[in-house]
């Protein structure tokens, strides 16, 4: 028999932790059984591995006593289940999974996965966040086996400001399935969607929420769609979606949007297409992508968006798109576009009339400059065979036998 792995992760609804949890679970399940967790079966599979799943099914509270009753729970469940499977390695993604992996007991070797920057997430905050920060990560994470990080500057911050073992850390980057990608781009588009590209495109990808900074980014749709005849695509959902339809509507833009809208589809300028189940062909058939993000681990839109050979704009928002964009030294951009080998490096996009206008002129000179986006479209096609399945997968297998052995 295949030895046995679990893995556990909060979430299994979309996000794209949880599109690299279901990656590494198919992977990995050719050489080991795979056991999937998740916390709460009510809250969707939104990438299914064709792994066993199992959840803990302790579902959240809003009160502080609620939260701490719900984490004993979790981790007296879990470590239930790993003592029956006797698993030679739990993985867990993201933070909630792995403080529970931690106090589950040691029953095999325990694998934290860091997705994204814990300084700059603007969600850890409060009493809660002080304590993740100062409490639980530091004392919580160097009980771990093997912390992996999606990106050097991750494992950086963890040690300078975490106290965590540099030795116990290793970075191995997300992979990007390129055959797989390139086949599922070349899909035909849909009569219905054929219209949207009759001009050029800007599309957008991933959750409605603070993290992606779309809400404020619909300013800078507003500026550019005042001096040029262009459309925005975004593709995704998520808690923030009544706000952004409000804030289109507040901005006066044409939008056309799977939850209402208030123009006809062939007439809008902005479309809200929610999520959808092939992206790539979208992405493959626009002109630029765009990623104003607050904060990031290792962002996969801007890799996918790249893989299908779009040029990139990217905040330089720790943490990811620098890594991926190759800028040549370790500052922030702070007040100019920073044109990289790979991609254009902004300063975070601001609520001010300055940083909105700079953000817009750059989407305008880019959009404007046919020689400037195929120049970066091939680079955005050169830059992806670094991320190699097959080289990252060997990284994980070599964790995985190093511990096991």
């Amino acid at each position: 028999m295949k030895p046995k792995i679990l893995m556990v992760i909060p979430y299994l609804g979309f996000g794209g932790a949880q599109k690299v949890f279901c990656n590494l679970s198919k992977e990995l399940s050719r050489n080991y059984k795979i056991i999937e967790c998740g916390f709460n079966e009510k809250d969707g599979y939104a990438y299914p591995s064709g792994n066993e799943l199992i959840y803990l099914n302790v579902h959240g509270s809003t009160s502080y006593s609620g939260k701490l009753l719900n984490f004993i729970m979790r981790c007296i469940r879990l470590r239930r289940i790993k003592r029956k499977l006797q698993p030679i390695v739990t993985i867990s993604h993201l933070e909630g999974a792995d403080y529970i992996n931690v106090l589950s007991g040691n029953t095999g070797k325990r694998v934290l996965c860091v997705h994204g920057t814990k300084n700059h997430d603007g969600k850890i905050r409060g009493i809660l966040g002080i304590f993740r920060k100062k409490l639980f990560i530091p004392f919580l994470y160097n009980r771990a086996d093997k912390i992996v990080t999606v990106s050097t500057e991750i494992k950086r911050e963890l040690c300078k400001d975490y106290n965590l073992e540099q030795t116990k850390i290793e970075v191995i980057y997300n992979w990007f399935n390129q055959s797989e990608i390139n086949s599922l781009a070349n899909e035909p588009i849909e009569d219905e969607h054929r219209s949207l590209f009759d001009r050029k495109c800007i599309i957008l990808s991933g959750r409605f929420d603070i993290q992606k900074n779309f809400v404020l980014f619909l300013k800078v749709v507003k500026e550019v769609l005042s001096n040029t005849n262009c459309r925005f695509i975004f593709l995704g959902d998520g808690t923030l979606r009544n706000e952004m339809i409000a804030n289109a509507r507040k901005l006066e833009l044409s939008y056309f949007s799977e939850w209402g809208s208030n123009v006809p589809f062939r007439d809008a300028s902005v479309i809200f297409l929610g999520y959808r189940s092939n992206p790539y062909k979208f992405l493959k058939n626009a002109h630029l992508f765009v990623l104003p993000s607050n904060w990031e681990g290792f962002p996969l839109a801007l890799g996918e968006a790249m893989c299908c050979g779009l040029p990139v704009i990217s905040s330089d928002c720790p943490t990811g798109p620098s890594e991926m964009l190759a800028k040549v030294n370790g500052l922030p951009v702070s007040e100019s576009p920073l044109y990289a080998k790979y991609g254009v490096l902004m300063p975070l996009l601001k609520d001010d009339s300055s940083s909105v206008a700079l953000w817009s002129k750059e989407i305008l000179l880019f959009i404007n400059n046919d020689e400037l986006l195929k120049k970066y479209s091939e680079a955005s096609k050169q830059r992806m065979n670094c991320y190699d399945k097959d080289k990252i997968i060997e990284q994980w297998e070599n964790l995985i036998k190093g511990l096991s052995s």
